[in-house]
This record gives C-alpha cells, sequence and structure tokens, in this order.
C-alpha cells in the first residue's frame, strides 16, 4: 500500500523515489545563459520567431509544455519562446554519446531518456523538476516528424505532470520542419511560430487526447 500523498503511475501504484542524489538544474545557469545569446539573435534573424499564447505559461510552478516534434531545432524555439524562465527538456539518451552535447545536457538540466522502452527513472527526474517549479518540455509523438504530420501522442507523456500534480501546457510549432526535415543536412532560413494554449489538468482521464487536440488545432491555426 502506498503512503499518503505518494505519486501514482497509471496502473495505481506508487511511483519510485526519485535518485536520492538527483538535484534537478531549475536555473539558467551560465552555459544555459551563454547558450541563449546566440539562439535569441538567430531567432531574430534567420528563424524569425514569433511566440502566441504566453499569458498561459504561468511566471512561476511547474507545468509539462508538451509539444509537437517536427526539428531539431524545436529545443531552441521553445527555450527562446519562454524566456526567461529555464526548461528542462527531455532528450534521447544517444545523444549523450557526442561530448559537447553530452556536456550541455548535464549542465543544462536536460533529463536524458532511453527511446524504446518505459524509462522510469526519466520519469521520475522529470518530475523531480516539475515539484521544484521548473517547466519540462516532452515530445509526445516520441521522435521528430518525418512528413511534417503530427504522429499519435504517446501515452507516457503525461505521467510525469501526473506524478508532480502539475498541469500540462499544449504547445505547436510550425516552420521548424520546412526549416530543418530530418532528411536535409543544414537547416534553411525559415519563419518559425511557436503557440501555447490554456493548460490542461493532468488528472483529467482524458488529459493526454485534450492535449493532443489543442496542438493539432493550434497547428493547424498557425500560418506557417
Amino acid at each position: 500500500m502506498s503512503a499518503p500523498g505518494a505519486p501514482v503511475d497509471e496502473g495505481g501504484k506508487a511511483a519510485e523515489a526519485v535518485d536520492p542524489d538527483f538535484e534537478p538544474v531549475t536555473h539558467r545557469g551560465l552555459v544555459f545563459r551563454s547558450c541563449m545569446v546566440p539562439l535569441h539573435l538567430l531567432c531574430r534573424t534567420v528563424f524569425p520567431l514569433r511566440a502566441f499564447g504566453l499569458e498561459h505559461v504561468a511566471p512561476s510552478g511547474g507545468m509539462l509544455i508538451a509539444c509537437n516534434h517536427q526539428s531539431f531545432l524545436d529545443i531552441p524555439f521553445v527555450a527562446v519562446a519562454v524566456s526567461p524562465r529555464h526548461v528542462a527538456f527531455m532528450a534521447r539518451r544517444s545523444l549523450e554519446e557526442h561530448a559537447a552535447i553530452r556536456f550541455l545536457i548535464r549542465t543544462c538540466g536536460a533529463i536524458p531518456v532511453d527511446r524504446g522502452r518505459a524509462d522510469r527513472a526519466a520519469l521520475r527526474r522529470a518530475a523531480a523538476h516539475l515539484r521544484a517549479g521548473d517547466l519540462v518540455a516532452v515530445y509526445p509523438e516520441g521522435t521528430r516528424t518525418r512528413d511534417g504530420r503530427i504522429a499519435p501522442f504517446k501515452r507516457g507523456a503525461v505521467l510525469a505532470a501526473r506524478m508532480a500534480s502539475v498541469p500540462i501546457l499544449p504547445c505547436a510549432i510550425r516552420g521548424s520542419f520546412e526549416a530543418w526535415p530530418r532528411t536535409r543536412r543544414l537547416p534553411r532560413p525559415q519563419r518559425i511560430e511557436v503557440r501555447f494554449g490554456p493548460p490542461v489538468d493532468a488528472a483529467a482521464d482524458d488529459a493526454l487526447e485534450r492535449v493532443e487536440a489543442r496542438v493539432r488545432e493550434m497547428y493547424e491555426s498557425a500560418a506557417g
């Protein structure tokens, strides 16, 4: 029997405690802020960025951002859009094979996740970020789109928000697929739109369906 107030997963089992020595990075440190300088410049020149619905991004407190996945560029675009807040991204663990990216992941507070299996450790770490008042961004499709269309969202996307009892913030990106699809080696200039919708209660039975529907609606309404 779980302890009162213990987080539970969708099967009703008590969620395991996060690693006792894990301390989530929830602030914009020197490396994070240094990366943001050129990103802001790029989002004003090469990739003109327009963000809508910023009133839905709480100035403090944990929120899980659930976004469609169009390109490698989605991560910097979301980070710029929610400035000045810190945001932790869930990134596939294989990226840590590259020393420079591994350094960024560890210093900027990203959360490595093993694709293809239920990575409970990553979920616990994401929930720890959320409980500490951080934003955490996930891409529920699981991988970048191959044709620009939004794939069905995977159910595991809502678990971290439920474990931490925080809302889910729908987010839609349009333009990043045209800027840098997975079939092209280098990006090209393109206008980008990032839209945020009203938060969804993660405890709702249809939370994932509501988030996915809202992301699709915002994506279709974006000019691209």
